[in-house]
């Protein structure tokens, strides 16, 4: 039985020099440093500036947004003055609340049996870039276009914005239609605190005799501080249901604890209580 006799394997560098050889190896050492190299900051730069781009910001039911989304939505409401860019934290807060409420709308109508069809939609958005409702397709094409690139948006941004609020002014008209003509309600005053040693401070000036509308204008965080604090005729249900139980609770020109909610600490008082017609404003309050 014959034996095959082993060959030793060949490789391409075993026939250069010593010189030649080594200046391979010390190349092809550099190259694969460079190349391991590369990769890292090619990940680090996709985990820093595009993975966190595709990070889920808001959820709401089945539907997500990532980063760019908000980011995208965040430039255009920029580029339309719709928000304050100096409060930059605070602007983007209110962007991604504007967005979760939209989102909502559209998700929430079709359970009231609410829709918005093609045309109203198309409507509502010849509305807002200014084309007459009866203008040639290629001038609504034209001035949609010129729309999206300067409010860097996309189509399907501007269409879905466009539909939920079509869906809201529906779901305003359905609720609004409900309200009773008349209601039992109070005249409101109501202080706002950010923090509860503030609410009792200013509980205890008015309790010592100080009108509710001073300290109110002293120092309520309230929008209606410059008024006083006062919400004038207010319809049971309007308010946060933990106001509106105490609301409806106090007597004439009586002064509630302090109450907290949420993220506030809050002073009411009253003036009046009776049941009368219900505002347009409070209707749609």
């Amino acid at each position: 039985m014959s034996r095959r006799a082993l060959t030793s394997r060949s490789y391409p560098w075993t026939d250069l020099d010593p010189d030649r050889r080594n200046a391979f190896f010390l190349v092809g050492g550099i190259s694969l440093v460079l190349l391991i190299a590369f990769a890292v900051i090619g990940y680090g730069y996709y985990t820093d500036k595009i993975a966190s781009k595709h990070a889920t910001v808001i959820s709401v039911g089945s539907r997500s947004y990532n980063y760019s989304d908000v980011e995208r939505r965040a430039k255009s409401e920029a580029l339309r003055g719709a928000i304050d860019t100096t409060q930059a934290q605070q602007a983007v807060v209110d962007v991604v609340l504007k967005m979760e409420h939209e989102e909502i709308i559209r998700q929430v109508a079709p359970d009231l049996n609410i829709t918005a069809s093609d045309d109203e939609i198309v409507a509502q958005v010849k509305s807002h870039i200014a084309v007459a409702a009866d203008a040639t397709k290629e001038a609504y094409a034209a001035r949609l276009r010129s729309y999206l690139i300067r409010n860097d948006l996309t189509y399907q941004d501007f269409y879905d914005i466009n539909k939920a609020e079509v869906l809201e002014q529906k779901m305003r008209d359905m609720f609004g239609a409900q309200v009773p003509t008349d209601a039992e309600q109070v005249h409101l005053h109501l202080f706002e605190a950010a923090t509860q040693d503030a609410a009792t401070q200013a509980k205890a000036q008015i309790d010592g005799g100080q009108s509710f509308t001073a300290v109110a204008v002293q120092s309520s965080t309230h929008s209606t501080k410059d008024n006083g604090g006062q919400l004038d005729w207010t319809p049971r249900g309007t308010l946060p249901q933990a106001l509106d139980d105490v609301a409806f609770s106090l007597e004439q020109n009586q002064t509630s604890a302090v109450i907290p909610y949420e993220n506030n600490f809050y002073v009411l008082e009253i003036d009046g209580k009776e049941t009368r017609a219900v505002a347009d404003e409070a209707k749609q309050r």
